[in-house]
């Protein structure tokens, strides 16, 4: 069977909720081996427990605890581990001149992007260990191995998308918080100070 992480609403479904197409076992024998397959068959992903979505929360929450000096949870720490340096760096210098962060669904959404692509590459590297050394048939092999390429190629190239779109919500937000901090410079240290509630 064609792997789903090829198809675009498979991915669409998974970063912003709907619905997500699946393959599910229909056997009715135990223990169950997968010979009937619906192939048709598909889930439900609500907008809120979607990738962009969760990210995006956790995000602002990592935002809020800075700013309020509270310890990262550990949710919190797992999403700042799997994900580039420049993202901590920029919502910890955001949180420090009280200004939010910018463009926050942009910069969630490029974050989430980014994480499914590392997680579809390391699902086929999961997947062709896992075969390496069974013996399933020439034919089977053949298809197997034809579908995993097709899917690699697929999971390249959206990683290499995800990065570009990555790297350049990162500059689109680093300039607004730059341009930010410039027109506060720019303000007298009382309206400053309003503006920003006391955050140096």
């Amino acid at each position: 069977y064609p792997s789903l992480a090829t198809n675009q609403d498979f991915v669409k479904a998974l970063l912003y909720g709907g619905k997500l197409p699946s393959y599910k076992c229909t056997d009715s024998n135990k223990p169950v081996k997968c010979v009937a397959i619906n192939v048709k068959g598909s889930q439900e992903i609500s907008s809120k427990d979607a990738l962009v979505s969760q990210v995006q929360a956790i995000l602002q929450g990592v935002y809020e605890n800075i700013k309020s000096g509270t310890a990262l949870t550990p949710q919190q720490k797992g999403l700042i581990e799997l994900t580039q340096p420049s993202v901590f760096q920029l919502i910890s210098a955001s949180a420090q001149q009280n200004i939010g962060i910018q463009s926050s669904y942009e910069l969630a959404q490029s974050v989430a992007t980014d994480l499914l692509a590392q997680y579809l590459a390391n699902s086929l590297e999961v997947i062709r260990a896992s075969l390496a050394g069974r013996d399933i048939g020439n034919a089977h092999e053949e298809k197997l191995f034809k579908n995993l390429q097709v899917a690699q190629q697929f999971v390249d190239n959206f990683n290499s998308e995800s990065r570009a779109r990555f790297n350049a919500a990162l500059t689109t937000n680093q300039l607004v918080q730059n341009n930010v901090k410039q027109a506060l410079n720019a303000l007298n240290p009382i309206l400053r100070q309003s503006y920003t509630g006391g955050a140096q």
